[in-house]
């Protein structure tokens, strides 16, 4: 269980959410790390501005 505030109430549908979000996260990662990718050129190929693309990701 993620401890991190995102589910402050606790209900299921909250937790099933936060879940869900993490694992998309690391999905992302996974698949950014393979493609030999920094986060700031994913940022900019999704369609981002560079000057915003890293500190928006990061």
């Amino acid at each position: 269980m993620p401890e991190d505030g995102c589910c402050p109430e606790r209900d299921n549908s909250c937790m099933f959410r936060c879940r869900i979000a993490i694992v998309i996260g690391k999905r992302l990662k996974i698949s950014r790390v393979r493609a030999d990718l920094t986060q700031a050129e994913l940022g900019a190929l999704a369609g981002l501005d560079e000057e915003s693309a890293s500190a928006r990701i990061s």
